[in-house]
C-alpha cells in the first residue's frame, strides 16, 4: 500500500469512512451480495495500519452504524461481543434480512430487544413472509417503546396477506423521533403520537376515506406519501358520512396510491385524493389506476388529474418531458416522475376527457406547455382538445386528422419555465 494514503488528513478519512459504512438499500438476496458489508468494511480498515485503527476504534459513532444482523449471526460469540461493545452505548443503525433459519430469527428477535432503546434506524426483511398475529407480536420490540428510532423499514417477501397490530399500540404509542415509517404489513393506529414529525410514510391502509383524512392531518411536517390497499381494503365508505375534511399537507413533495390488488378499493381513494390540497410542486404517481365508467369515479379522475398536474407545473424550474398515450380503454401520462395511469375495462365514455384536464391550465401556466404530436388516436376529439392549447399551430390539419383517426395516440409533452413551443414529427 502507498505510504501517502496512510498519512490522510482525518477529516477526509472521516469522509471516506461515513461512505463505507453506509447501508445500501434492502433485498431478499443482501446477505448473498457479492461485496463486503459496511461492518465488513470498517473491519478492514481498522487493521490497514496502527494510525487508522487507533482511529476508527475511537469513533463509537461508526461501529453503531454497522450492525448487519446476518454478519453478526455468522460470528463467533466472542466477536459479537466484541463489535457490540466498540459501539459504547452510540445509536445504532441495523439491518437483516430474516429468512427460515430459526437460530438467526431467534438472535435477531434478542439483540434487537436488548439494545432496542438506543436504535435508531431499522431495516428488515422477511422473506419467509409472517403468517400470523402471533409470528409477528413475537418480534417484542413492536410493542416496545422506541426513544430513538428515526427510520424504520419493515418489508415482507412475499407481501404478507395481513395486516398487523391490531391487538396493541405500535411502540406502545411512544416513538418521539420517528421521521421515516414504511412498514406494509403493519396496520398503523388512528392517532398515534409520533404522527406529528413524520416526514416519510409507506404503509397498508384498510381504513375508511374519513379516517385516512384524519390520519393525514396529524401530519402536517408529510413530505412522501405512499399507501398501498390491502388485501382486506374494499370499498369501506364511513356510514352515515357526507363530508369529508380538506387536508392540507404544505410540505409534501410526492404523493402515490397502489390499488393493483384492489380494484374495489379505488372510489374510497380518489375521494382521498380529491380531498388533499396539493402544494405547488407536488408530484402525483398513480400506477394501475382501474375505474368503472360511472361518472362519479369518472369526474373525480378528471378533477384529481387537472388539480395534481397544476400543482406540477407551478413549481417548474426548468424543460419537463412527458409522454402521453390514450386508448380506449386507456389513459396514460408519465414523466420521470409524475404518473398517471388508468384503465377502464368497458372504455372511457369520452376519451378526450383526461386531454381536457391538461388543457384547463390557469392563467400564467399556459406558458409552460407544449405539445409534440407524434401520431393522435381515434375520434375527432382529441385533436380539438389539443388543438385548444394556447401552444398549438399544427401545420398539416388534414394529415393530423388522419393519423387522429387511425393511430393510437402518443403525445410527447414538453413543459417549459419561460416558454413554449410545438414541432410535430409523422411517421
Amino acid at each position: 500500500m502507498s505510504q501517502s494514503i496512510l498519512k490522510l488528513n482525518h477529516d477526509v478519512l472521516w469522509l471516506i469512512l461515513l461512505d463505507i459504512t453506509e447501508f445500501r438499500e434492502l433485498s431478499p438476496c443482501w446477505p448473498h451480495q457479492k461485496g463486503p458489508s459496511p461492518l465488513k468494511n470498517l473491519l478492514h480498515v481498522s487493521q490497514v495500519c496502527a494510525s487508522w485503527r487507533a482511529f476508527t476504534l475511537a469513533s463509537s459513532m461508526l461501529w453503531g452504524r454497522v450492525i448487519d444482523i446476518n454478519m453478526l449471526y455468522r460470528l463467533a460469540e466472542t466477536g459479537r461481543a466484541e463489535i457490540l461493545q466498540r459501539t459504547s452505548g452510540s445509536n445504532l443503525h441495523a439491518q437483516a434480512v430474516v429468512c427460515r433459519d430459526g437460530g438467526l430469527q431467534a438472535f435477531s428477535k434478542t439483540l434487537l430487544m436488548n439494545e432496542w432503546r438506543r436504535v435508531q434506524s431499522l431495516d428488515l426483511m422477511f422473506t419467509i413472509g409472517l403468517k400470523s398475529h402471533q409470528e409477528f407480536e413475537d418480534w417484542l420490540i413492536f410493542q416496545t417503546p422506541a426513544p430513538k428510532l428515526k427510520h424504520l423499514y419493515l418489508d415482507c417477501t412475499p407481501p404478507s396477506r395481513h395486516t398487523f397490530a391490531n391487538t396493541f399500540e405500535l411502540f406502545s404509542n411512544h416513538a418521539p423521533e420517528l421521521r421515516s415509517f414504511s412498514c406494509s404489513s403493519l396496520r398503523i393506529s388512528t392517532g398515534a403520537s409520533w404522527f406529528s414529525d413524520l416526514r416519510d410514510l409507506r404503509f397498508t391502509s384498510s381504513f375508511t376515506a374519513l379516517e385516512l383524512l384524519s390520519i393525514l392531518q396529524q401530519m402536517p411536517s408529510l413530505e412522501n406519501l405512499q399507501v398501498y390497499a390491502d388485501t382486506s381494503d374494499g370499498d369501506v365508505h364511513s356510514v352515515g358520512v357526507t363530508h369529508l375534511p380538506l387536508v392540507m399537507l404544505p410540505r409534501l413533495k410526492h404523493i402515490a396510491f397502489h390499488t393493483i390488488y384492489r380494484r374495489d378499493s379505488v372510489p374510497k381513494y380518489l375521494d382521498v385524493l380529491a380531498h388533499i390540497v396539493p402544494p405547488d410542486g407536488c408530484v402525483l404517481f398513480l400506477p394501475n389506476l382501474h375505474i368503472e365508467p360511472v361518472q362519479s369515479d369518472l369526474k373525480a379522475a378528471y378533477n384529481i388529474l387537472r388539480s395534481y398536474f397544476r400543482a406540477f407545473l407551478r413549481r417548474l424550474t426548468g424543460p419537463l418531458n412527458m409522454t402521453m398515450n390514450a386508448e380506449r380503454n386507456s389513459f396514460q401520462l408519465f414523466s420521470g416522475n409524475f404518473g398517471f395511469d388508468l384503465s377502464c375495462s368497458r372504455g372511457f365514455p369520452n376519451p378526450a376527457l383526461f386531454l381536457e384536464a391538461l388543457s384547463s391550465s390557469e392563467p400564467g401556466e399556459s406558458n409552460k406547455l407544449s405539445i409534440l404530436t407524434d401520431a393522435m388516436s381515434t375520434g375527432s376529439g382529441p385533436i380539438q382538445i389539443i388543438s385548444s392549447l394556447p401552444s398549438f399551430n399544427p401545420t398539416d390539419p388534414d394529415s393530423l386528422k388522419w393519423s387522429i383517426e387511425n393511430i393510437p395516440l402518443h403525445v410527447s409533452v414538453q413543459a417549459h419555465s419561460r416558454r413554449s413551443c410545438v414541432s410535430r414529427q409523422t411517421y
